[in-house]
C-alpha cells in the first residue's frame, strides 16, 4: 500500500484541478481502479450538513428505476449496508454480492443488481472527521469474481483521502450565490418519483449547473436527484436542504413535505448567504468565532461595530478578520461581502 499513498495524497490537490463533476468522478473511478478494478462507478457527492446529494457522475451505472427502489430501501432502513449506517458505524465500508448467504433476501440484490447483470456491489462513504462528503458505489458484472475482503480493506483506507478530494473540489468553487435573473423554480414530486408539476423555470435553475454536473445535465439523474431528495424530506417529515455547486455560482435544491398530500415541493434557487455561510465555514476552516464575526460583518457593521457587539477588542476583530480572508481567499471586506451579496 505505501508504495501507492503518493498518488492518492495528491488527490485532493487534482480533484480542485478538474472542472466538471464527470472529470472528477473520472479521477476517482482511475485512482480507486489501483486497488479495487471495477466494471462500473456511481459517485455521489454529498451535503456535509445535511446528508443530501447535491452531485453525481458514474459510468456503467445503476438504472433511474433501480436509484429510486434504492434510495426507498435505504429511507426505509430495510437493506443492507445503508448509507447512514456506514457513515456512522465502525467501517466505511460494505460489500454485497450474489452467493451470500447473509444478504439472500436483499431487495438490493435481487431487484437492482442481479436484474441489472451485476454480481457484486461495493458501497465506500467518504468520510473526514465525522461528516461524510460523499459515496462511491463499485460493481461488478455477473460471472466475475466478487469484491474481496483484501478490497474491502484497501477501499476502507480510501475513505478519508477520498473525502479530502471531494472536499477539495467542492471548496474550489466559486463560492458565491448562482446568479439570479428569474425566480426560483418549483417542482411537486409525487410518491412514486414522478414531477406531477414544476414552474415554468425550474428546468432552467437546474440547467444553470450544465455542464458541470451530471445530476442535472442528464434528464434521467435530475429526476433521480428528485426523487432521493424528496424521498429524504419525505421519510424525515421535514424540509431538507442540498448546496448545489454550479458554474455561475452555488444553488440551493430544498424539499419539504406537502402535509396530507404524499407529495413533495422541491424548490430550487439561488443559495443566500445565510446558507453558504456554514458550507463556507466547513470547506475553509473557519471556526465558530470567525463565523460570529462573518454573521456580523454581512449586516453591515465595522469591525470597531463588531468588537463592541461581541465584547472583543478592535485588534482581536481585525486578526479574525485577516485569518478569513486568508482562508477563503479574498484581499478584503469588499471582496468578502461580494462573495456573499453577489
Amino acid at each position: 500500500m505505501h508504495a501507492r499513498e503518493a498518488p492518492v495524497g495528491q488527490l485532493a490537490a487534482m480533484a480542485q484541478e478538474a472542472v466538471t463533476v464527470p472529470e472528477l468522478g473520472a479521477l476517482v473511478s482511475n485512482e480507486v481502479a489501483q486497488w479495487v478494478p471495477h466494471e462500473g462507478y456511481m459517485l455521489v457527492g454529498i451535503d456535509p450538513l445535511t446528508g443530501a446529494g447535491c452531485f453525481y457522475a458514474g459510468q456503467n451505472g445503476y438504472s433511474a428505476a433501480a436509484v429510486r427502489l434504492i434510495a426507498r430501501t435505504d429511507a426505509a432502513g430495510g437493506d443492507a449496508h445503508r448509507y447512514s449506517a456506514l457513515i456512522h458505524g465502525p467501517r466505511p465500508v460494505g460489500v454485497l454480492s450474489l452467493g451470500s448467504s447473509r444478504y439472500r433476501d436483499s431487495r438490493r440484490l435481487n431487484e437492482v443488481m442481479i436484474a441489472g447483470g451485476y454480481g457484486s456491489e461495493m458501497r465506500l462513504v467518504l468520510k473526514h472527521r465525522g461528516l461524510g462528503w460523499g459515496a462511491l458505489v463499485l460493481v461488478r458484472g455477473l460471472g466475475d469474481r466478487p469484491f474481496s475482503e483484501d478490497e474491502a480493506g484497501h477501499a476502507a483506507r480510501l475513505s478519508e483521502p477520498l473525502a479530502l478530494a471531494l472536499k477539495g473540489f467542492m471548496a474550489g468553487r466559486t463560492l458565491r450565490p448562482a446568479r439570479p435573473g428569474r425566480p426560483p423554480g418549483v417542482f411537486v414530486v409525487a410518491a412514486d418519483g414522478s414531477v406531477v408539476g414544476e414552474t415554468e423555470s425550474a428546468r432552467h435553475w437546474l440547467a444553470e449547473a450544465a455542464p458541470m454536473n451530471m445530476l442535472v445535465t442528464c434528464p434521467a439523474r435530475l429526476d433521480e436527484s428528485l426523487w432521493c431528495i424528496s424521498v429524504m424530506a419525505q421519510h424525515a417529515a421535514r424540509p431538507v436542504l442540498s448546496r448545489i455547486p454550479a458554474p455561475t455560482g452555488w444553488m440551493a435544491l430544498s424539499a419539504e413535505p406537502i402535509a396530507g398530500s404524499g407529495r413533495v415541493a422541491v424548490v430550487v434557487r439561488p443559495a443566500t448567504a445565510d446558507m453558504l455561510l456554514p458550507t463556507m465555514a466547513v470547506l475553509h476552516g473557519i471556526t465558530d468565532r470567525e463565523r460570529t464575526v462573518i454573521e456580523q460583518l454581512l449586516t453591515g457593521l465595522s469591525a470597531k461595530q463588531i468588537a463592541r457587539r461581541l465584547r472583543m477588542s478592535p485588534h482581536t476583530v481585525n486578526g479574525h478578520l485577516k485569518a478569513i480572508y486568508r482562508k477563503i481567499g479574498v484581499t478584503g471586506r469588499d471582496e468578502l461581502m461580494a462573495t456573499f451579496m453577489s
